[in-house]
């Protein structure tokens, strides 16, 4: 039915859908991205943070067994400093890498009707209709399942590591912090290429969603027609005036012709000034189907000459009107042209009448 929406949804459509901050994402993939990115930050650059936690803790140590004579305000200043210092990159990294990963899937947008009041949005109808929608339900199986996959993976990657974890206690502070960050590293790899399975996963079907529910009707498509383009019903009556104009165009133009070539739905009206030694045979006329008859009748009544070549009628009814023919055909128009200049012109009246 017209209304039915069956039809994918034009470009025009989904940039509104856009421009109103209606956009398809995967939150997952942002997430996916920036646990592989601290991974990388933590493997490429482990050691200068080891370091500089080394020191914070160093100093917190020595500020507790007061081998310090500063205050305790202006070392706890100190060593978190030092430690956020070390972890900054680690974390700058992150949410740059989360945030390009977004701008990936939906690109620059400036969307305030995403952020502006609304009234509807109060509407506890429509909250408790959206909760209990099969998008509600779809979101929440995906949310256990990510959860389900991350606690288990986590689980196997302490479980792996256990005896080094256990035997921490025992070592001295850079042995420790080493042992805990090669762990932290591997608990972020695993965590996010698990993430990162499903966010893939997650992508196409958010894109697949969006685009379904943006479907429109036959009757929506033919109202954005009618609103950018004007009505159909216009259209085809500007396109019907052209037409006639251009066959009357043409028409006129066969007056002007040397000869009239005619083929199987083909005319093509040729004009030769024979004056002029750099003259080139050029169109001044062609048409298809209904238009032939029309062409060929007029020439009979302009008492043109009008051959039948069926062959050279449909290689040159290609060529546009005013364009001169190419060279390939110059020896077959003049063994043409030379046919009709020869032959002896009929009667008036046996001109006006008699058929190619």
């Amino acid at each position: 039915m017209a209304d039915e929406r069956t039809e994918e949804a034009t470009p025009k459509k989904l940039r509104d859908a856009r421009r109103r901050g209606d956009v398809w994402r995967s939150r997952e993939l942002g997430v996916a991205i920036g646990l592989l990115a601290g991974a990388a930050v933590l493997g490429a650059t482990g050691s200068a943070i080891l370091e500089a936690l080394v020191a914070s803790f160093t100093l917190a140590l020595d500020a507790a067994a007061g081998r310090l004579d500063a205050g305790p305000g202006a070392i706890l200043e100190a060593a978190l400093a030092t430690a956020a210092g070390a972890l900054a990159p680690l974390l700058i990294v992150v949410i740059v890498s989360g945030t390009l990963a977004a701008l990936a899937q939906i690109g620059p947008l400036f969307a305030p009707d995403v952020v502006a009041w609304k009234l509807e949005r109060l509407d506890p109808i429509a909250g408790a209709r959206k909760l209990l929608s099969t998008r509600s339900a779809i979101e929440l199986v995906k949310i256990a399942l990510l959860l389900a996959i991350v606690t288990s993976v986590v689980l196997a990657t302490l479980r792996e590591g256990w005896r080094g974890v256990a035997s921490l206690v025992a070592r001295d502070a850079h042995a420790a912090l080493s042992a805990g960050g090669s762990l932290v590293e591997a608990l972020l790899l695993r965590t996010g290429a698990a993430v990162l399975a499903v966010a893939l996963l997650d992508v196409v079907y958010q894109r697949w969603r969006w685009l379904r529910d943006h479907r429109m009707s036959q009757r929506e498509i033919e109202r954005e027609h009618r609103e950018s383009d004007g009505d159909p019903h216009l259209q085809h009556e500007r396109e019907r005036v052209r037409r006639e104009l251009a066959m009357a165009s043409d028409l006129d133009a066969v007056a002007s012709a040397t000869v009239v070539i005619v083929g199987a739905g083909v005319a093509v009206a040729l004009a030769f000034d024979r004056t002029r030694e750099d003259a080139v045979p050029e169109v001044v006329a062609r048409g298809r189907g209904e238009l032939v008859a029309r062409l060929v009748q007029v020439a009979h009544a302009s008492e043109i000459p009008v051959r039948t070549e069926p062959a050279l009628a449909r290689a040159l009814v290609t060529i546009s009107r005013g364009e001169p023919i190419p060279a390939r055909h110059y020896e077959a128009v003049a063994q043409l042209l030379h046919a009709v200049w020869s032959a002896p012109l009929p009667p008036p009246a046996s001109r006006r009448t008699s058929a190619p």
